[in-house]
């Protein structure tokens, strides 16, 4: 219903935007991500380093932005992930690939945001 809509933007659901920033009565998230293992931790530690990126389209009816309803916005990250035991740990850089909304995101996120 249109007083709780889908929420996308952030880490890997449209990389570039800020979280929550898309929003719609419907909305779609098509992603691909490859992480490749970098080294692996001492169990105390956790499980391992990761380098890895990520491409993502996402698509909103309605937005905070208002710019063309039903857009495909490509985006993408590349990131720097560790599987701690305090949970997952990311360094990430983000970014939007449409001429008009060349917006950028970095994100320290501890957890699943």
């Amino acid at each position: 219903p249109p007083y709780d809509p889908f929420l996308l933007g952030g880490f890997q659901r449209g990389s570039g935007y800020r979280i929550g920033e898309l929003l719609g009565t419907e909305a779609g998230l098509v992603r691909g991500v490859y992480m490749y293992k970098l080294f692996s931790l001492p169990p105390v530690i956790g499980k391992g380093v990761y380098l890895g990126g990520s491409i993502e389209g996402t698509r909103a009816t309605i937005g905070i932005n208002q710019l063309n309803e039903r857009q495909i916005r490509p985006s993408g990250s590349l990131f720097v992930g560790a599987d701690t035991v305090i949970g997952p740990l990311y360094v990430a850089y983000g970014q939007v690939f449409l001429k008009n909304e060349g917006q950028e995101s970095v994100y320290f996120l501890l957890g699943i945001p």
